[in-house]
This record gives structure tokens, sequence and C-alpha cells, in this order.
């Protein structure tokens, strides 16, 4: 009989100047992604777990996936300066979305 289970899924996302992002799950900081929005990073995650502990009777192994925590979303921006001569280096706006 199977039984569907929701395992909260937190990610680190950081965006870079190019558009490029980078997903980094909290729970696995070797499964970053590079390109790859959300749901693809997810759903790899999600089959990596059926395979690795799922599919081998880890079952007990599962409950340290779920880690039940409060957030609260917060937004930080932090501005650099561009370099004095206008062109070695342009003004960089880092956005920071953090719980």
């Amino acid at each position: 009989m199977a039984f569907k289970l929701s395992i909260p899924f937190n990610l680190f996302e950081i965006t870079l100047q190019s558009g490029q992002t980078v997903s980094v799950p909290f729970t696995d900081k070797e499964a970053f992604s590079v390109g790859a929005g959300v749901e693809q990073v997810v759903q790899k995650y999600g089959a990596q777990i059926q395979e690795h502990i799922l599919n081998k009777g880890g079952f007990s192994a599962l409950l340290d996936e779920i880690q039940r925590s409060e957030v609260e979303k917060q937004k930080l921006e932090v501005y650099f300066e561009g370099a004095r001569d206008g062109f070695t280096f342009p003004d960089l706006v880092l956005h920071f979305d953090y719980f």
C-alpha cells in the first residue's frame, strides 16, 4: 500500500549577475544545481530519496529529512558602489531573501 508523504523542502538560491541561478537544498549541501528551476531540483532530490533511502528500506532515515520549523521570509539588499574610474567594475546590488 502506498502512502503519500509531504516533506518540507528548504532551498537556498542565489542568482548571479549573469542571470544563472545556483540552488542548494538545506538538507544536502552537496546536491547543488546550476541553472535548474526549483521544481527540477525538488524532483531530482525526491528521486534521490526514493533510490537511496526508500528502495533500500531506510524508512526511519526519511525522518531526518523532515525538519519542522516555522520560518518567516525577510529581504535584504546590499549595495556595492562601482569603481571610481567607472570602468573597472560596475555598481552591484545583492538581493537576499532569507528565512
